[in-house]
């Protein structure tokens, strides 16, 4: 049989829109049974534990302990901080994995061999990177969803992109013909401008108790496999009415139908109230409660519903409700508003059971633990305190000043009418050893099964404890379960959550600064204009030893020397730079880029300060340039010798055979042998000259280093 609903006209919808279409389906009923199905198996399955778990986080005694009661009113009620204390060292593990260096997340192009798609995955990382750290709170938001993980089991976020613009009325001036005056003019034409005053994206941390999907949903992947998504999201009924007279530009989510404050304010329902939210917030207030917020109506807060529903043969369609009392908008595709099409919300933890969809925190595993501890540290307190206090029996009807007794101040005198019959002292003795032995044995099994290291670790294992190596040997083990539980939260929410950044960059990033930025990060020359239409592959960079940075470091060391023994040819392809990023990103200094100069601080650098000559290719090279002087000079003289033995028996050849030779050309013939032997001796002379010069170098140099050899040799740290 169909289930049908009534409606105030008297006509029936389906609920579950079998065949009539989506226009037939009556949303408000369905957002409405929903609501109380995913309500009723929270209240009666969940919020107990998560209740228990807020408290003991918080350091204090849960509902339902017997230190709550009357009974133990006036006995001691300590809590010992176990569960905080341990919760704090794996947000401290996790700071130091994901923020001691900069490239924790990496992107890559699902098409390597494409380097269009390769330059767009270094761009869209810087651009991810850039929004984390400039739009995004990411430090705190990710410690925030780690310890919710803890406390509750699960942690969701929802992501999307936030868009805000004002429009200004104003006025232009606007030559056009005027026909007043027959001629062209001036003419004032009202105009808008608008301001953008947000546009980011938002990561969002959503309260367990809030947030609403089936029981039944696979463990797997409760997001998607549930057939419904409602968000309870607490509003101000200003920012309610805002919403009503505007409508999204960017993300295309229409303008919410039109109610009056009053219709708004009926609309609170018992969601005002809620038992987890209260043990939040301790011994306060509720902050969403009606009585605590502002008596100004428009400053009051009501619950508006997030619905994402899965439709028979529709896929996923969107509407908001007030409460489930009233309809805000009408149904469209999911995909009209998430341009991705995918549902906007990661839901994460970090420990995997197998076959539940809301699994146990770290904190709940050693909830037994922690009462039992508890328990024994309250009655060895009040056993000390009877010792030190003694208790006393008065006979019934004595005259005894009972307020005297009851304070026991020293030195006080108390009033009473026979000393020896109507007070009797009772004994206690003193707590024995062995429920001081029994503490280290509550503290080391605890910190077993959350993955702590605390000094009861070390007490309980004293002869370990003494050498350097036991305490290594003791940390060890809990260093692995916290960096298991660590990579099970990247791997489920982390990854999940940047994944859908990505996705929201690709679809409402236009930003130009932004992207022109993160190319230069990427030292990129142009970003490629298809950057938004490249499919990515994205990776979390956290893996196991992530919490000791002298292990991690070991490591990577150990990696390098590896490669050099297998293949040295490798090593000459390894960027320095990424290496050198790692080391100190593992010390804690990002990436170390303020430790070294860039390429233009070193090119200047290098120009003013020239690097030493090398003595020993100085050396060298002085004598080669000696070397090579000296036969150039000697070859420099023979061809002259030559050159001039040859004209001089020439013209001994030309007498010879009878040539008319006047007396004034053989005299000036002889002028000019004697000229050539005046440049040879000049010649020579220069050569001389020359070779004096490159030996007084030479011996300058030799003095130089004989003086440097007897300089007496400093200490360079400052000592004697």
């Amino acid at each position: 049989m169909r289930d049908t609903a009534s409606l105030e006209d008297g006509s029936t919808k389906s609920s579950l829109g079998e065949s009539t279409g989506v226009e037939d389906v009556d949303y408000l009923q369905l957002t409405r049974r929903a609501y109380k199905s995913s309500t009723d198996y929270m209240s009666s399955n969940l919020r107990r534990q998560w209740e228990r778990n807020i408290n003991n986080f918080l350091s204090r005694h849960p509902p339902g302990s017997k230190y709550n009661t009357d009974a133990y009113k006036h006995r001691s009620r300590l809590f010992r901080p176990k569960t905080r204390a341990s919760i704090r060292n794996k947000e401290a593990a996790l700071a130091i994995a994901f923020f001691s260096t900069s490239d924790v997340l990496s992107l890559s192009a699902s098409d390597q061999s494409n380097p269009e798609a390769v330059d767009s995955a270094k761009t869209m990382q810087e651009i991810v990177n850039l929004r984390l750290k400039k739009s995004i709170k990411w430090f705190p938001l990710v410690i925030a969803a780690f310890q919710d993980a803890n406390i509750i089991g699960t942690v969701v976020s929802h992501q999307y992109w936030d868009y805000e613009e004002i429009i200004h009325e104003e006025t232009e001036e606007v030559e056009e013909y005027v026909p007043e005056i027959g001629n062209l003019g001036l003419v004032e034409k009202p105009t808008q401008r608008r301001e953008v005053i947000s546009d980011k994206p938002v990561v969002e941390l959503v309260e367990n108790e809030n947030f609403r999907i089936d029981a039944g949903a696979s463990w797997i992947d409760p997001i998607n496999t549930s057939p419904y998504i409602i968000h309870l999201i607490p509003m101000y009924i200003v920012d309610i009415l805002d919403r009503m007279e505007r409508t999204d530009p960017k993300t295309g989510q229409p303008a919410w139908k039109p109610y009056s404050i009053a219709e708004i304010i009926a609309s609170r329902t018992t969601e005002s109230h809620d038992s987890t939210r209260l043990a939040r917030e301790k011994d306060r207030q509720d902050p969403k409660d009606p009585g605590t917020t502002s008596n100004i109506d428009v400053h009051q807060i009501v619950w508006v519903f997030r619905n994402i529903f899965r439709l028979p043969g529709k896929g996923d369609y969107i509407w908001y409700t007030l409460g489930h009392h009233k309809m805000l908008t009408e149904p469209v595709p999911l995909k009209e508003v998430y341009l991705h099409g995918k549902r906007p919300y990661a839901m994460g933890h970090s420990i995997i059971e197998a076959h539940r969809n809301y699994p146990s925190g770290s904190g709940e595993l050693g909830q037994d633990i922690q009462a039992g501890a508890n328990d024994l540290m309250n009655q060895r307190f009040d056993n000390v305190k009877q010792v030190l206090n003694k208790r006393f029996f008065v006979r019934r009807g004595a005259t005894v000043d009972l307020r005297s007794l009851r304070r026991n101040v020293p030195g006080s005198i108390t009033m009473m009418g026979d000393v020896e019959k109507d007070v009797k002292e009772k004994e206690t003795t003193d707590v024995t050893g062995s429920s001081y032995k029994e503490q280290p044995l509550f503290d080391s099994d605890f910190d077993d099964i959350t993955g702590n290291f605390s000094a009861g670790s070390v007490q309980t294992n004293k002869q370990l404890g003494e050498t350097v190596g036991g305490m290594r040997m003791l940390k060890e083990p809990s260093n692995i379960l916290t960096e298991y539980m660590i990579r099970v939260f990247a791997e489920t929410w982390v990854k999940e959550v940047i994944t859908q950044l990505v996705d929201l960059e690709k679809e409402y990033e236009t930003d130009e600064f932004v992207i022109t930025a993160a190319g230069k990060a990427a030292k990129i020359d142009k970003v490629p204009d298809n950057i938004m239409d490249t499919n990515f592959d994205i990776e979390v960079n956290v893996g196991f030893g992530v919490t000791d940075p002298q292990s991690r470091i070991a490591k990577v060391l150990f990696g390098i020397e590896a490669v050099a023994k297998v293949s040295p040819k490798e090593i000459q392809r390894m960027k320095g730079e990424e290496i050198v990023k790692e080391v100190f990103g593992i010390l804690g200094y990002q990436d170390g880029s303020r430790f070294f100069m860039n390429d233009d601080e070193f090119a200047k650098y290098q120009e003013e300060n020239p690097p030493p000559p090398n003595e020993i290719q100085l050396k060298i090279e002085s004598q080669e340039r000696i070397e090579a002087a000296r036969l150039g000079l000697q070859e420099m003289v023979e061809a002259e010798k030559i050159l001039s033995a040859e004209r001089i028996e020439a013209a001994k050849l030309s007498v010879a055979i009878g040539d008319t030779v006047s007396t004034k050309e053989f005299n000036a013939l002889g002028q000019s042998l004697e000229m050539e032997k005046v440049g040879i001796e000049k010649f020579k002379a220069l050569v001389g000259e020359k070779k004096v010069e490159y030996d007084r170098e030479d011996s300058l140099r030799k003095d130089a280093e004989i003086r440097d050899k007897e300089k007496p040799k400093t200490d360079r740290s400052g000592g004697d």
